[in-house]
């Protein structure tokens, strides 16, 4: 899976500081699932990863729009289709907090995503 990798350098070139301790920003995968049919013969296999990546970001003390607009910026170029759709757009971003202090809190967010993978012939099947 590349995304989770791709938030992350998105995340660290505003946020280098937040992005180099792994106790302030992580991710996870919760819900994963693999979408797959069987192919046709002579045809490469081919999947589509779904899952929800988690991005935990802990005493966080700037603005929070500051931390979402290069989210959504990634999202713009990585799951347009969470944006694209009012509906949906309106589902896109679910998130809790916990408010430390005036200054501090600890952030969620849930963003749902999709990875499709497609198997390469090169001397048996290869990625």
């Amino acid at each position: 899976m590349i995304k989770p990798d791709s938030l992350r350098a998105a995340l660290a070139a505003v946020f280098p500081d937040l992005v180099r301790d792994p106790e302030r920003c992580k991710l996870f995968i919760d819900k994963g699932r693999i979408a797959a049919r069987f192919p046709p013969p002579g045809q490469p296999p081919v999947w589509e990863y779904r899952y929800r990546l988690n991005l935990r970001v802990f005493d966080y003390t700037d603005h929070p729009d500051r931390l979402i607009l290069p989210i959504l910026a990634w999202l713009t170029v990585h799951q347009p289709e969470l944006l694209l759709n009012h509906a949906s757009g309106d589902q896109a971003l679910p998130f809790e907090a916990d408010i430390i202090d005036d200054h501090t809190i600890d952030i969620s967010i849930d963003l749902e995503l999709t990875e499709a993978v497609r198997a390469q012939p090169r001397g048996g099947w290869r990625l």
